[in-house]
Formats: C-alpha cells, structure tokens, sequence
C-alpha cells in the first residue's frame, strides 16, 4: 500500500501558488499562438504565395483578393474589391468566368477553366479551379466562390511550339514527295526527251536526213526550257524553304516592272495570238522587294498565258488602296478570259500537298508549284495574293503590296 508523502500546510500552499504561475504562463503561450493565426497570418501566406486567390460572394462581386492578383491586374486590392469581372475583362469573357461561378455554386461538374487573358504584363494563359464556400453556420446553401488561378503559359507556349514544330515537320515531309515526285517525273520526262532527240538527230545527220533535224531541235529546245523552268522553280522553292532569300527593299516603278513581265513572255503572248492591254499609272511607286515582285509577276503573267484560249485577252491593271486605316498600298490585277478554275481547284491551288501541274490550253508543261512560289514570296514581304476563278469564264489574281 502506497504512502502519503507528509507535507506541510505552508509547503502545499506554496505548491499551490507555483501551480498557478505554471498555469499563468501557459494560458499567456496559448493566447500568443493563437494570435499569430488571425486572419493577418493567413492572408499573408496567401499575399506570399505566386498564385492567384481572390473570392467572390455569391454575385460573383470580388470580396478578397491577394496580391498576385492585384499585381497581374495592375491595380491595388481597394481597388478591385466590390467590383466585378466585367470591370477588369471583356464583356464577353467576363461572362464565361461568372457563368462558371454560377455552375460550381449550383453544384454543377464543373471543368477547369483554362484562359488566354490579358493582364498587366501582356497574355497569359491560366488555369482556374474554382471551390464553392459555405457560411461557418454549416448552411448548405454556398456564400461564394473561391478561385485558384495558376499561370500555364510555358506550358501552352512549349505546346504550341510542338504542335508548330509537327506540323513543320509534316509539311518538309510533304515537300520533300514533292521533290523526289517532280525530279523522279516531270524532270526525267524533258531530260529523256532530250537525250532520245539528241540521238535522232545524230542518226539524221549521218543518214543526211536534215530535213527531220530542225523538228528534232525544236523538242529539245522546248524540253531543255521546261528543265530550266523546273530547276528554277525547284531552286527558287528551295531557298525560299529554308530562309535564305534576303529581302532588300526599294522603291519600285510599277508600270516599268510590270512591262518587263510581258516583255519576257510577249512570244508566247503572240503565238497565242492573245490581246492583252497594261492600265497602271506611270507615278506609281512600292517599296518593295524587286527580286520578289518580277519573280511572282512573271509567274503570274506566264500563268494568264498559259490557261487563255487562242484569240482570247488578258488585262493587267494597277492602282493605289488602302489597306487600313494609316497603311496605304498597291494592288495589282492580273485578269485573263482562259479556262478558269472549278472551286475544288481554287481550294488546293496554294497546298503543296495537293497541287497538281496541269497542261496549258496548248499543251504547256507547268511545275505545279509556281503559284505556291507567289503566295510564299509575298508573305515573305508582307504582301498577299487573292484569286477569282469561274470555269470556262476565265480567272482573276489579286496581288495586294503595302508601301512601307
């Protein structure tokens, strides 16, 4: 049996006073705690943390906002407090994010929100995950929302990238069945036709037959051309691929250059016997890329030449437009009275995976890749192409250059 410790009157009080102080001492500690966890400390985590939280009652009316919010609106929490989405964002993007309040706080199955929005410091994308509040009373009923806001923008930008970079690596893979397609055909068909002539040619004039000689020459000639077309335009589509074509702007006299287009293609033009007529006012000037503009001019006349009927025309026109508001430039009319196009054609003409060569009205052997050069070339120099065609009624191509 266990005994009890004698003690004396005064030494129990004095325990009782060393117990009270213990007891002093530790409510102090407890209140000093549980002062550190107001309200100040929590939203001073919040303040520190670089993502968003900001709460809005049930009105979607902001209530509490911490300081990366404040920050990415550029504007103090006064002055977002009391205010709404429509107050800091467009209408219309506005009331998707309240729409999304209103299903959470509805109990809806609600997605994440992803965003691209335009804050302080320019576009970001954020994904926002948004939480129902409900009244410490334990009311079923929300009070509001609370959304979480992470920033997203490397990710979507490194998926962008990846998406840019499969759809590049698609488009070399396209180009390079384009090139094994015209080498491996178009090109092989001209180059053994000049080689098979080349041979008859010899034979004749061992045979003194020279009568057949000057034909024979003539489908070299015509071959060797289509060779040099090809290889230029392959050479050309090749450059323009890979980046290597220098853009050197200056002012250019666009009657003049537009003229030495016709000038290169005025046999053709007469053996055709097609009319043709240039309306462009002699004052007027680009700054543009000299290389550029010939190169898809030329294309774009030989084209007109190539698809019109024998008898048939072809305008070229020119005049000064606006392109918006405070940017002014030229627009440059190619038109002709050939076979045209059927929309099919109109909606693969600048693909490269679909584009075909086709043969002329007499017979003219194409690359199947010269108008895709003209729409390329142009961008490369802020310019545009546009096309009208009808079947049987002719075609019409727009090239629009801004003068900067």
């Amino acid at each position: 049996m266990n005994e009890t410790p004698n003690i004396t009157y005064d030494e129990l009080q004095q325990r009782i006073i060393e117990l009270e102080a213990e007891l002093s001492f530790y409510k102090k500690e407890y209140k000093s705690n549980s002062n550190s966890f107001k309200p100040d400390f929590f939203k001073n985590i919040l303040n520190a943390t670089p993502y968003i939280y900001v709460v809005k009652d049930i009105n979607s009316v902001y209530i509490n906002a911490n300081q990366s919010f404040c920050d990415f609106l550029g504007k103090t929490e006064e002055e977002i407090i009391g205010k709404t989405d429509y107050d800091f964002f467009p209408a219309e993007a506005a009331a998707e994010y309240i729409k999304g309040d209103k299903q959470v706080m509805a109990g809806e199955i609600h997605e994440k929100e992803e965003w691209e929005v335009l804050g302080s410091n320019g576009l970001k994308w954020l994904k926002v995950d948004k939480t129902p509040i409900y009244s410490e009373t334990g009311d079923q009923k929300p009070i509001g929302v609370l959304c979480s806001v992470t920033d997203i923008s490397h990710q979507k930008n490194t998926e962008r990238s990846l998406l840019e970079s499969k759809k590049k690596y698609k488009e070399l893979n396209v180009m390079k069945d384009k090139y094994f397609s015209i080498i491996g055909h178009d090109l092989r068909t001209p180059i053994s036709n000049i080689i098979g002539f080349t041979e008859l040619c010899i034979d004749n004039i061992k045979n003194n037959k020279f009568d057949k000689i000057a034909n024979y020459l003539k489908i070299i000639l015509s071959s060797a051309n289509k060779s040099f077309m090809l290889l230029s335009d392959l050479l050309e589509w090749s450059r323009s691929q890979s980046n290597k074509i220098q853009i050197h702007k200056e002012s250019i006299h666009i009657n003049k250059i537009i003229a030495s287009a016709i000038d290169l293609s005025i046999e053709k033009i007469d053996e055709k016997k097609l009319e043709y007529s240039l309306n462009c006012d002699e004052e007027l000037f680009v700054n543009s890329d000299k290389y550029i503009l010939s190169t898809v001019l030329r294309n774009l006349v030989s084209n007109a030449i190539k698809f019109s009927n024998i008898g048939g025309s072809i305008k070229i026109s020119c005049s000064q437009i606006n392109i918006d508001a405070i940017t002014k430039g030229v627009e440059i009319v190619v038109e002709d009275t050939g076979v045209g196009m059927s929309v099919e054609t109109l909606n693969t003409l600048f693909k490269i995976d679909e584009t075909i060569s086709t043969k002329g009205t007499n017979g003219e052997m194409g690359t199947g890749i010269g108008l895709i050069l003209c729409k390329e070339f142009l961008e490369k120099i802020g310019g545009e192409i546009k096309v009208e065609s009808e079947v049987n009624k002719g075609s019409v191509f727009k090239v629009l250059l801004k003068d900067e």
